[in-house]
């Protein structure tokens, strides 16, 4: 039994948060990053709250063999699932090893439970789609109170008996996950099908980008390339990722160079060859955005990167 607290100021920090999870994080708009875990993990089990203090697009994957229960804590900022709109309410299920596209649009504070799948009592649901998502339920309600009871932290991994007493406990919330998942996978609600139609063409165009070795791509080159008209170009990532596509390309572009700035390992290349390499042409302007977006300027991120 073993509980951590950790405090981010960077969104590729806050990605390795999660235990065994694989995650690439992206802030949407402008302004200083900041968010933390708490976690509580136990054998085969980990309970944790992630806090987000901005709005960001997420690309995510459990671990491989595991379920996850996901109860968003606190109301008002909308967000979507695999492009599908997430009311306050909603409680989800996640299949592990499948990847799942999450955007918010304003600060968020999630309960994530992963367990091992071989800790339920009975195999989890296997509905058709990896992401489940249904309204909240009284008793999903009253567990997910009872999961953020144990995140006392040392409270409650120091008690003397803890470690001994951590296969009972993880019993009881597996046996509990496994009630929870039964009933959001039966009254889990099927994706609408126009917002299916954008999503899928959202992920043709990330994956386009993401392959791109050539100059950066516009939202025009985009759409020509994809064979769509900018309108439903831009339909699509509105409904997936709330922004539109000249908006996330350049976002996307800020996050390349950031996390080339940042690793420490670009080679030796100066800021401006970097700034260049992700279609920054003039100098100045580049800063100025970054700046804006990471709340310092290129030079500084080298300066700690550099230690």
């Amino acid at each position: 039994m073993q509980f951590s607290r950790r405090e981010y100021t960077d969104a590729c920090e806050q990605e390795r948060g999660l235990d065994g999870w694989s995650q690439r994080y992206m802030p949407l708009r402008p302004g200083g990053y900041r968010g933390s875990i708490e976690s509580l993990r136990l054998p085969g089990l980990t309970i944790a709250r992630e806090r987000v203090g901005v709005a960001v697009e997420e690309r995510v994957a459990a671990p491989p063999g595991h379920t996850v229960f996901v109860q968003p804590l606190a109301p008002g900022a909308l967000g979507r699932a695999n492009a599908a709109r997430l009311a306050d309410d909603s409680v989800m299920m996640l299949k592990g090893g499948a990847d799942i596209h999450v955007a918010v649009d304003g600060p968020s504070d999630l309960l994530i439970v992963t367990v091992d799948d071989a800790r339920l009592p009975e195999p989890p649901p296997r509905p058709a789609e990896p992401l489940c998502v249904a309204r909240s339920f009284p008793d999903a309600e009253m567990a997910g109170a009872w999961f953020l009871s144990l995140l006392l932290g040392p409270a409650v991994a120091e008690v003397p008996g803890a470690a001994e007493h951590a296969p009972v406990l993880v019993g009881l919330v597996a046996d509990k996950l496994s009630h929870l998942f039964g009933r959001i996978a039966a009254a889990g609600r099927p994706g609408d099908s126009a917002t299916g139609a954008d999503f899928r063409l959202f992920r043709r165009a990330r994956d386009l980008v993401a392959a791109e070795t050539e100059e950066p791509v516009t939202a025009a080159e985009l759409a020509r390339r994809l064979g769509v008209s900018g309108e439903a170009l831009r339909r699509a990532f509105l409904a997936s990722v709330g922004v539109g596509p000249g908006t996330w390309l350049r976002q996307r572009r800020l996050d390349g160079a950031r996390r080339d700035l940042a690793s420490g390992t670009a080679g030796g290349a100066t800021v401006s060859e970097i700034a260049m390499k992700w279609g920054f042409w003039h100098l100045g302007r580049f800063s100025a955005y970054y700046a804006a977006q990471y709340g310092e300027p290129p030079s500084r991120t080298v300066r700690r990167a550099a230690g």
